[in-house]
Order: structure tokens, then sequence, then C-alpha cells
């Protein structure tokens, strides 16, 4: 599972990869290169490290 900040502070919870690479593309429109690794990696840890790196609050807990 995956925490997500969204931009208005609430925090989003996303058991679902593509669920929260929708909701990265729609509240922060992420697009290019780079993006599509992260899509691509279908991988929480990229996405975290990607976000955290923007300056987003992202946070992967292990079930």
């Amino acid at each position: 599972m995956i925490t997500i900040e969204s931009e208005v502070g609430r925090y989003m919870n996303f058991t679902d990869f593509d669920a929260a690479i929708k909701f990265s593309e729609v509240e922060y429109g992420y697009e290019g290169e780079a993006w599509k690794q992260v899509k691509n990696s279908n991988d929480f840890y990229q996405l975290e490290m990607f976000l955290n790196e923007d300056g987003i609050f992202a946070d992967v807990e292990e079930n």
C-alpha cells in the first residue's frame, strides 16, 4: 500500500498501483519519459521515490 498526499493536504491510500498512478497523473499532471518509466515499473517503491524527489509526500507500507 502507498499513501500519497494530495495538493490540498489530504492523504490518499492505494493498494492498486494503477489507481495510484492515475491519481498522481490527475492530481499533479505527471507525464514524460521519467514518468513513463515509473508507470512501467509497476513498483510502489519507485513511485514513492519519484514523488518524494518531487517534494510530494508518499510512503509505502509493507503488509
